[in-house]
């Protein structure tokens, strides 16, 4: 079955949302942040690999957001409401790239993983 907003809005997945210029704007900014903390991050321990990682999901996952308000929706409230997002942009065809889809959809998965920055590369960090 092919997904589409209002399949995830009847599995309570998604809301409909107005969204204001002003709440985009500043969301793109905290992400764009987020993303080049992440470049900046410094070291080349496991830590210092897991923080890089963590900085570029949490800007990448609210890139994502930005996207679902773009289209007039937001997440359901509850747990691990970013993850929600890239996941469900995963399922929407059409509505991003599929190889970005993808790159996303792994991220989530490996930190959702006990252990996922572990197998983090140093050639990943830069993806």
């Amino acid at each position: 079955m092919t997904e589409t907003f209002q399949t995830l809005v009847d599995r309570g997945w998604l809301e409909p949302h107005r969204r204001q210029v002003e709440e985009v704007a500043h969301l793109w900014q905290v992400a764009i942040s987020d993303i080049a903390r992440a470049e900046r991050e410094p070291g080349r321990s496991a830590e210092a690999r897991a923080r890089r990682f963590e900085l570029a999901w949490q800007g990448a996952a609210k890139l994502c957001l930005v996207v679902m308000y773009a289209e007039g929706f937001r997440p359901a409230r509850g747990p691990a409401t970013l993850a929600r997002v890239a996941s469900v942009l995963a399922q929407l065809p059409g509505l991003v790239d599929p190889s970005v889809a993808a790159v996303i959809e792994e991220g989530r998965q490996r930190r959702e993983r006990p252990n996922g920055f572990d197998d983090v590369a140093q050639s990943e960090v830069r993806r």
